[in-house]
């Protein structure tokens, strides 16, 4: 892993870019079924109780993302 500082990229690099905002997007589907017989699952998995998914809508729970890591590939 590299990390590096604002005065050490300015001086190589250019300008610091990150003090604007920056977005990850993260795919937290809920509900819907897992198709039965796919890798060995003999029956459906349909996720979270629609319960809980009607209170996710309603906006009754809260995510937090405590670490996120980007990678760049090689």
């Amino acid at each position: 892993m590299q990390r590096t500082t604002r005065q050490k990229l300015e001086s190589t690099r250019g300008q610091w870019v990150f003090d604007g905002d920056q977005y990850v997007i993260f795919n937290l589907a809920l509900g819907g079924a897992y198709p039965a017989g796919h890798n060995q699952v003999e029956e459906p998995y349909w996720g979270l109780p629609q319960s809980s998914v009607d209170r996710i809508a309603q906006g009754g729970v809260r995510a937090e993302v405590d670490w996120v890591e980007v990678e760049q590939k090689t």
